[in-house]
């Protein structure tokens, strides 16, 4: 077999040459959209097994190096699948998209017809990862708390709403993937249609990973969640400083939902301040509360 070393990169945009050369041997950066022979892009060699939608290489660091992945359409500027693992935490780097597969059980919940809620592009955020905290006056109100991760919104209802209190564990129940455009969503999803009620945004900024207190070394943000634990310190409008979730409910069993609990970190920003009443709070997007968002939406609802 040829080695990685050996391979000369085709010119840029080719699309007769159908692989792509993620990273190149140690000390050398990424080789950014390269392309390369199909007979290297998919040996077993490299680990080709497909988790994330990638549309640039720029600014990678992959975790694992000299990888090649089968791919023309990434030279002609479209978007290509690569392993998490390889990626690391350069998911944060604004290169990842979202899969179609990642936003099914999304799509398949609603009728976008009937509702301003977004379907999704994939278009990721750049710089940072976002996180998002709305308030949602559904058949019960409560909070939903969402951090991007793999090109989607990871989402949790958290029914009392994230608190300032070490003291305080927050209940968070996993709900399905949204895409990154439902971070500035806020209106009404009109009756009838799943999850119908007011949304107002409630909190917004960006967040990082911090490093475990396990040993065990991950690939990643989205791994330490598949794990069932993650740390990370939010930089928003309200919220700020080091957060916890932790899974100690798996959902396996008969009868057994999907479970976690969302803690503050004991640092300079814990206080002994809960959350406040949300049919008080205003938006920080538009400064409005639930009850102006509900009376200035027309007709049977909308985005706001």
């Amino acid at each position: 077999m040829t080695t990685p070393e050996a391979i000369r990169p085709g010119e840029q945009g080719g699309v007769e040459q159908e692989g792509v050369r993620v990273g190149g041997q140690p000390g050398h950066g990424p080789a950014e959209g390269r392309c390369f022979p199909r007979h290297m892009a998919s040996s077993p060699a490299y680990g080709f097994e497909p988790a994330l939608r990638v549309r640039s290489l720029h600014g990678l660091k992959p975790a694992t190096p000299a990888v090649l992945l089968d791919s023309s359409r990434f030279c002609r500027g479209e978007s290509l699948e690569i392993p998490r693992r390889i990626l690391g935490d350069s998911w944060a780097k604004g290169t990842v998209v979202s899969s179609e597969k990642d936003l099914t059980e999304y799509r398949g919940k609603r009728h976008f017809d009937r509702t301003d809620e977004p379907r999704g592009t994939g278009d990721a955020t750049g710089g940072e990862p976002c996180f998002v905290v709305q308030i949602h006056d559904a058949s019960t109100l409560h909070f939903d708390f969402r951090l991007e991760v793999d090109g989607v919104l990871k989402s949790w209802s958290v029914p009392k709403g994230p608190s300032a209190d070490p003291h305080d564990k927050r209940l968070a129940m996993p709900t399905e993937d949204h895409p990154l455009e439902y971070r500035e969503f806020e209106g009404v999803i009109a009756p009838g249609e799943y999850g119908a009620g007011t949304v107002i945004v409630w909190d917004q900024g960006t967040y990082r990973p911090l490093p475990g207190k396990r040993k065990r070394r991950t690939a990643g943000f989205g791994e330490d969640l598949e794990n069932g634990h993650a740390s990370f310190w939010l930089d928003g409008t309200k919220l700020h400083g080091g957060y916890a979730l932790t899974r100690f409910r798996t959902g396996r069993e008969p009868g057994d939902r999907e479970s976690w609990l969302l803690v503050k970190e004991n640092d300079t920003y814990a206080s002994g301040h809960g959350t406040p009443d949300p049919a008080r709070v205003r938006s920080v997007r538009s400064g409005r509360t639930l009850r102006q968002v509900a009376a200035e939406t027309p007709g049977d609802g909308g985005s706001g």
